[in-house]
């Protein structure tokens, strides 16, 4: 492996350059490097973000001292089996392989796969920079599987069948400014099997949104089934 090369060619109009280029890279040393640039919203997306392993990267950075809105990115990251929680919610991805591409307008999953709970799954994922930005992870669940995953809703986990589509979203939310992961369904393709009004059959859409926000140092769920029981 390689130390990153910083860089700085010009003190009229300084440009800081940053290349990495190595084996084995620390995924966390890279999450906080990435996440302490000054750029707009990538702390609070990255601060949460806890990796385990290494990693192989190839990545190159330009940022105009003076001219800030003008920086560049490029490169790629391969993921080696790595494992990634989210603080204070019980979400972890682990034996993640797979590529990242990097550029200034997103960093884009390409044949990423992890494990979560004791199901394997793709990850479309992809992270916005600017106003706006956040990270979404697109993926099929089986949802049986995942209640299975946890003590707490183990008794109902006999009762879900079926894979449906799920949308990922960590974000800043505006109006609170509190960090937000949304977990989002219309749960099409699973199936319930409850008595009514609770039961669900495989080609019901039931818009389905959970939430978790952090509050100071802790984090707080809840969730929303769209024009259920309301």
């Amino acid at each position: 492996s390689s130390a990153p090369k910083i860089a700085i060619d010009r003190f009229v109009e300084p440009v800081l350059d940053l290349e990495l280029s190595g084996l084995g890279v620390g995924a966390q040393d890279l999450s906080d490097a990435l996440g302490a640039l000054p750029l707009r919203n990538w702390n609070s997306i990255f601060a949460p973000l806890n990796w385990s392993g290494g990693l192989n990267a190839e990545l190159s950075l330009a940022y105009p001292i003076q001219d800030r809105l003008n920086w560049q990115l490029s490169g790629h990251v391969d993921f080696l089996g790595n494992e990634l929680a989210i603080s204070n919610t019980p979400l972890t991805l682990s034996a993640l392989t797979g590529r990242i591409d990097l550029d200034r307008e997103a960093i884009v999953s390409e044949a990423l796969v992890g494990q979560l709970g004791g199901q394997s799954i793709d990850l479309d994922t992809k992270i916005r920079f600017g106003e706006g930005g956040g990270l979404r992870v697109d993926t099929n669940l089986d949802i049986g599987q995942v209640l299975q995953d946890f003590e707490s809703t183990q008794t109902l986990a006999s009762r879900v069948t079926g894979s449906s589509e799920f949308a990922l979203e960590l974000f800043k939310d505006r109006s609170s400014d509190a960090l937000t992961l949304d977990i989002v369904s219309p749960l099409e393709g699973s199936v319930i099997a409850l008595p009514a009004p609770f039961g669900k059959s495989e080609d019901q859409i039931w818009p389905t949104r959970v939430r978790w926000q952090r509050q100071e140092d802790a984090g707080v769920w809840s969730a929303d089934i769209r024009d259920r029981w309301a």
